[in-house]
């Protein structure tokens, strides 16, 4: 709800429309136009993402550090550093999911998705196609949000 409302904070101070992606939206922008297991590749080291390798992390990195390799729509820390909250309710998978890319809002409402794995988490969590699902209230170090803004 907390980055909802800096949605529609953002959408009010700026006059654009801001929202969080839908779950299509940020698997789409992840990708980058890949179809491998990463957004790089079907490989990942720590040029590419911050996530705990060989060690557990124990902080995420600015968001406007640029140590790491962007993906190919060059955005930065798109997998790893912070997971990241979508717009959709949880459902176990894609079957049934709006053909459109908008957000699949019939699943279980009391929890929400977050995408591309933390700073906390193994290579597994960093797929493009992983998946977590969160009570919808969770505030942690590990979680962040992107916005996105639609264009006329």
């Amino acid at each position: 709800s907390d980055a909802n409302a800096y949605t529609e904070w953002l959408s009010a101070r700026t006059g654009q429309h801001y929202l969080l992606p839908s779950e299509s939206q940020w698997e789409y922008a992840a990708r980058g136009g890949t179809k491998t297991i990463y957004p790089f590749g079907d490989t990942i080291d720590i040029s590419y993402a911050v996530f705990s390798e060989r060690k557990t992390l124990s902080s995420p990195l600015p968001k406007t550090d640029r140590t790491v390799n962007r993906n190919k729509f060059r955005l930065y820390h798109i997998v790893g550093n912070v997971r990241e909250w979508v717009e959709d309710t949880w459902t176990d998978n894609y079957t049934g999911a709006p053909a459109d890319g908008s957000p699949r809002m019939d699943g279980d409402k009391s929890m929400r998705i977050a995408r591309g794995g933390s700073y906390i988490d193994n290579a597994e969590a960093l797929r493009s196609a992983a998946r977590k699902p969160l009570p919808a209230n969770t505030t942690d170090s590990y979680t962040g949000f992107r916005v996105i803004q639609e264009l006329n």
